[in-house]
């Protein structure tokens, strides 16, 4: 083959895997496009159900299988309606605010539905209402969850529209009126600040062990007085006594 032969091929070849980087760049463009439009396109379709600032909802009312219940809220604390010292939990209701003010829903499934108990919304498995300063109230109604339907079935207000909606929010809203309780933490006990311990069994014996450095009967052995438990009052072992108290370290 002649020099010029082969440098022509050698041209031909060039050409053809530029052509062809050309192509695939063109088409990687086309693709990455394609798809930011995709995500944008998503974007747009979320469906916008309730918007609302936490701030300035005032009432929750939440009905599930177990539990009708109603939360007001109190200059920066939200109570029980049917009782305003019952120690309401209030990490739980802000978790309840952040699902419903500003929900949105995945798709529509379906307008003007003939059949609302195919979807478990007639009656809903849960019916939250929140109302804000300026009295306006929004309904928020959810009904089963479905693998498919990648959610939960709800409507808003009114069933003529029904969408879906992200299902982990119901577990903010599946508490009973006990499970809603706040309860405070115990306070630390450590056993070398114990000076009093009392205690009675089913069988009526008591058990009183008081310490007092000064004071007690047998301050001049471990400060501790033990009573009760026998015809007179003994001394009590100070390294025994931490040992019993040690249990109550765990106590909640």
């Amino acid at each position: 083959m002649s020099k010029k032969k082969r440098q022509f091929i050698t041209i031909i070849v060039l050409f053809v895997v530029l052509a062809a980087s050309g192509i695939g760049y063109f088409a990687a463009s086309k693709y990455q496009a394609g798809k930011e439009n995709s995500e944008t396109e998503t974007a747009e379709e979320e469906i916008k159900l309730l918007s609302m600032k936490t701030e300035e909802i005032t009432k929750i009312h939440f009905i599930n299988a177990n539990q009708d219940m109603t939360l007001i809220k109190e200059g920066d604390r939200w109570q029980d309606s049917s009782d305003a010292k019952f120690p309401v939990n209030q990490d739980y209701v802000e978790a309840m605010l952040e699902d419903v003010a500003e929900l949105t829903a995945a798709k529509l499934v379906v307008e003007d539905p003939e059949d609302l108990v195919q979807y478990e919304l007639d009656p809903p498995n849960y019916k939250i209402e929140i109302t804000n300063q300026s009295g306006e109230t929004k309904l928020l109604a959810i009904g089963q969850e479905s693998v498919a339907a990648e959610g939960c079935y709800a409507y808003v207000d009114q069933a003529d529209k029904i969408y879906t909606i992200a299902s982990n929010m119901t577990g903010d809203f599946d508490y009973t009126r006990n499970e809603m309780m706040e309860i405070p933490e115990a306070p630390y006990i450590s056993a070398e600040y114990v000076t009093g311990y009392s205690l009675r069994s089913a069988t009526g014996k008591s058990f009183v062990a008081k310490y007092d450095a000064t004071k007690a009967e047998y301050a001049d052995v471990d400060g501790w007085d033990i009573s009760k438990a026998y015809k007179n009052t003994v001394a009590g072992s100070g390294e025994a006594l931490q040992t019993l108290f040690s249990g109550l370290t765990s106590l909640e």
